[in-house]
């Protein structure tokens, strides 16, 4: 499970995989997400958060 919390609200959230295809899509209105990456092979992903016009990208490493 992987939570995203943000001081401001968190309009989408998108994960790409390592070689840049986007894999999940999830829009929102509140500060923080939960994501539940069982589902998803082992490797690294790309999250891309979108608050407003502010966009921001972390890398998450699922073993």
């Amino acid at each position: 499970m992987v939570s995203v919390n943000n001081k401001t609200k968190i309009d989408l959230l998108e994960i790409y995989s390592a070689s840049g295809k986007l894999i999940h899509s999830q829009k929102n209105n509140d500060f923080e997400i939960k994501l539940d990456l069982k589902h998803f092979a082992d490797g690294i992903y790309q999250l891309k958060i979108q608050q407003g016009n502010l966009v921001s990208y972390k890398k998450i490493i699922k073993q």
